[in-house]
């Protein structure tokens, strides 16, 4: 077999397309991440087709001027170029596995020919995506900027027109169950997740007062669901409560409109020792975002000995079970929030069973080379269909 890869970033693709590459697959990557940024990929040059100049011209106008007309017609454009390389790439490829919106003109260049195209979806359905964040910004009275109609449409027509369509978790793919696509049409493959420092111990880095540390990382915007926990931070009632928010400001927030507590610290982004120490000063990570693809941040926090409160729009049953390695709760549900908050404060037994819990659990995670193995397991069910 061998395969065609096109995504417009590195993110995860990068990892995706070493795998691939690894085991003998990769024919092509087709690729927009920026040629002059250097970053590392161990793939055979001679594999790699850049189709980076509009991506190029894309970042930097999205970092100044976000979901403008110009940046979204720029970015269509970015991935039909993306699509166009594809295009070629399947000349000599029997799969073409492309990120959603970079694989139309491909899908239906090559119909009839019995080449098989995935899909890759990084988050939930388009539409169901849609639906949960224009209910939010309605909620918290923010203008909801619709996704570009021609990209909708071309995305949209990728997931009903491709062979198969893969998530990064069950969550992901029961949001395309929701929206009429066929369950035997999904692949689902967790992300990577790194297991745990070998000679971690829960709260290692904490010290010996009584305070009680939440912690949150990730973007500040409304998405992320971050009201919702600073609301049952407010009503948290246990001595020393420190709430850290670690991550950059991104507009609209979903938070301007809030009375802030005592107790709540911005603490910027943070990277390298300043994050594992933040992850080993806290007694508890929250992650209470409105859509997740699958949270890498909640396998970070079981690595460094925390219980974890997540919602399940995360992914996050990809990772534990509910009363396992911490707790499941509803979206935009502060009361919930704060009755697991309290638990885990009032109760340092369970804290610490939730702590051990998902610590031996993510010592056991395989990381990203199991994910890429598991990528490509998958790919190669498909043989048989190809004729």
């Amino acid at each position: 077999m061998t395969i065609a890869y096109a995504s417009p970033n590195r993110s995860h693709h990068f990892r995706y397309a070493e795998g691939l590459e690894a085991e003998g697959l990769l024919k092509w990557f087709v690729q927009g991440y920026p040629r002059f940024r250097r970053a590392p990929l161990a793939v055979d040059s001679r594999r790699v087709m850049h189709r980076d100049f509009l991506q190029t011209l894309f970042v930097p106008a999205f970092r100044v001027l976000n979901e403008h007309p110009f940046t979204e017609r720029l970015n269509l454009a970015s991935k039909n170029s993306i699509d166009r390389g594809l295009c070629r790439a399947m000349k000599e490829a029997q799969v073409g596995l492309f990120y959603n919106g970079c694989g139309l003109h491909s899908l239906r260049h090559w119909s009839g020919s019995g080449k098989v195209f995935v899909c890759e979806a990084v988050n939930c359905h388009l539409d169901a995506q849609s639906e949960w964040l224009r209910e939010e910004c309605q909620l918290l009275g923010l203008p909801f900027r619709e996704p570009y109609e021609p990209e909708r449409e071309k995305r949209l027509a990728e997931y009903a027109e491709a062979d198969y369509i893969l998530c990064p978790s069950q969550f992901v793919a029961r949001s395309f169950v929701s929206k009429g696509i066929a369950a035997e049409r999904l692949l689902v493959n967790p992300f990577g997740i790194a297991p745990a420092p070998a000679l971690l111990r829960p709260g290692s880095g904490k010290g010996s007062d009584d305070s009680f540390t939440v912690l949150y990382v990730g973007s500040i915007n409304y998405r992320k669901g971050l009201r919702y926990l600073i609301e049952a931070f407010d009503r948290l009632r246990v001595p020393g409560k420190l709430l850290r928010i670690v991550g950059p400001r991104l507009e609209p927030d979903g938070i301007s409109d809030l009375h802030l507590p005592d107790g709540v610290r911005f603490d910027g982004v943070l990277r390298g020792e300043a994050l594992t120490q933040a992850y080993l000063q806290a007694d508890v990570f929250v992650q209470p975002s409105i859509e997740e693809g699958l949270s890498l941040v909640i396998g970070e926090a079981m690595g460094h000995g925390l219980p974890v409160i997540a919602t399940n729009h995360t992914g996050v049953d990809e990772l534990f079970a509910d009363g396992e390695c911490g707790f499941h709760v509803p979206i935009r549900d502060s009361q919930s929030l704060l009755d697991r908050l309290t638990r885990i404060a009032e109760n340092d037994s369970l804290r610490q069973q939730f702590a051990e819990a998902g610590l031996a659990k993510s010592r056991k995670f395989s990381g990203w080379a199991a994910s890429q193995h598991s990528l490509c397991a998958l790919l190669q069910k498909l043989q048989p269909s190809l004729s």
